[in-house]
């Protein structure tokens, strides 16, 4: 992330993200919830407010119901 924000970045403009999560056959028990808590943490303190949309393909019913919950506690 530090790289694209310095190299691919233009100054002085207003520049969000686009994210894309495929998982496929992942279940809610498989999730690295560890790793996942450090991505989030990192990307909510250094690069807040520049997420513009994220996408979730291949989701099953149990992950897009933990991301409902979760989906209202994030900025």
């Amino acid at each position: 992330m530090e790289y694209l924000t310095k190299q691919a970045m233009v100054p002085g403009k207003v520049e969000n993200l686009f994210v894309i999560i495929d998982a496929n056959d992942v279940g809610v028990t498989q999730i690295p919830k560890k790793k996942l808590e450090a991505i989030v943490g990192v990307m909510g303190n250094n690069y807040r407010g520049r997420l513009f949309k994220l996408f979730g393909i291949n989701i099953g019913f149990m992950l897009r119901t933990l991301w409902a919950i979760v989906r209202g506690r994030i900025d």
